[in-house]
């Protein structure tokens, strides 16, 4: 579920914008593909990380309780993870996607209980298996017996998965540069009828200097001054 911090924020902005909107209630939302998406280890926004693979899971042990969220790795070094939710439904197309009827009938599986117990041999099990074949060929066939599974992206694939691009999660950033990157990963938060303002490049230093501090009552000959003594940096000049 969305970390509680995000809900707050979501609802503190509702709040406030009811504050200064004569009471008119307003509808906020988050959603938790958007709240995994921010929650990235890595900046998947800059595109030196996009050029390059995903770091490898790294798994020093297998859980006994939830074998069925440990990361499986292919023959071609991508990786796999089960999300079983109806386990003994799901059980019987993942033995024939394997091709190991036995484990139907192996003692030591042949229901929830005797898998919760022998948890660790079950994982050793399907690393073997899952090893012995590339991600493309597990994807068809698991897709074939309706098995519940997930694929650990690369950041390259993230920044271009269908779903996070519709729904806003990953947006273009305006004027984009080689140092911004030309991506970002956008606030989970949305509030009715409100638009979020474009992503942009962080500002260079001293890049809005005059207009800020003429904003603030400065006159420009006064802010030229100060630049010129050291006190602010300024990148240009307004004619």
């Amino acid at each position: 579920m969305p970390r509680p911090s995000t809900l707050y924020g979501a609802i503190v902005t509702g709040l406030y914008r009811r504050e200064k909107n004569r009471g008119w209630a307003v509808k906020v939302s988050t959603s938790l593909i958007g709240e995994g998406a921010l929650g990235l280890p890595v900046d998947g926004s800059r595109r030196r990380w996009m050029a390059h693979p995903f770091p490898s899971c790294h798994r020093s042990r297998q859980n006994r309780t939830t074998r069925w969220r440990i990361h499986y790795a292919t023959s071609d070094s991508r990786w796999l993870i089960l999300t079983f939710v109806g386990e003994d439904k799901d059980w019987p197309g993942l033995v024939k996607a394997l091709a190991r009827p036995d484990l139907l009938t192996d003692p030591r599986f042949v229901d929830s209980a005797h898998r919760h117990a022998n948890a660790l041999e079950l994982a050793q099990i399907l690393n073997q298996e899952f090893a012995k074949r590339p991600l493309n060929y597990w994807r068809e066939i698991l897709d074939r017996e309706h098995t519940t599974f997930g694929v650990v992206q690369t950041i390259s694939e993230i920044a271009k998965d269908p779903q996070l691009i519709a729904n806003d999660i990953i947006r273009p950033i305006e004027g984009a540069t080689e140092d911004s990157g030309e991506f970002t990963i956008d606030s989970p938060i949305k509030i009715q009828s409100e638009d979020k303002v474009r992503p942009r490049p962080a500002p260079r230093l001293g890049q809005h200097s005059i207009e800020i501090l003429q904003e603030m009552g400065y006159k420009l000959a006064d802010i030229l001054l100060l630049a010129h003594e050291g006190v602010i940096e300024v990148e240009q000049v307004k004619e």
